[in-house]
């Protein structure tokens, strides 16, 4: 799917987009989930795999439906997540996310975005990844 994920800096340049505090459109222009964008797969407790595009933590993103994982690479370069989330809206909800900092404190460099149009589908896959890795800010789905 090559759908659209960050905002362009031509966007953020003409506000046709409200950029929230200190958010930053992508370094790389717009972004999809094509080829240039770096991707990584996160295996759910139910042996489902997802694929999630990788951007720096900071990068605006488009108001739409998806999953995100806060994460950084560890000393073996894979990648853990300190915070695994869902929304209805990417743009709004990362904007100013209340767990952000929590991930920071745990090491988290980046986001990964995948999007997700459907509530149920956006909740059970949070629900199978969360259940899966324990990330150390969630609290949902920790039992």
């Amino acid at each position: 799917m090559n759908e659209t994920l960050a905002v362009s800096r031509s966007d953020y340049r003409s506000s046709r987009l409200e950029i929230k505090g200190n958010r930053r459109p992508s370094p790389y222009q717009t972004e999809t989930m094509s080829d240039k964008t770096p991707k990584c797969n996160w295996p759910g407790k139910s042996g489902k795999t997802y694929q999630y595009g990788i951007y720096p933590i900071g990068t605006s993103f488009v108001a739409k439906g998806g999953n995100y994982i806060f994460c950084q690479k560890n000393n073996v370069n894979k990648w853990t997540p300190q915070y695994i989330g869902q929304t209805n809206d990417l743009n709004e909800r990362l904007g100013d996310h209340e767990k952000e900092a929590c991930a920071k404190r745990n090491g988290a460099t980046h986001i990964h975005v995948r999007l997700n149009t459907t509530k149920a589908n956006r909740l059970a896959e949070e629900k199978d990844l969360i259940t899966n890795f324990k990330p150390s800010c969630n609290t949902q789905h920790a039992g």
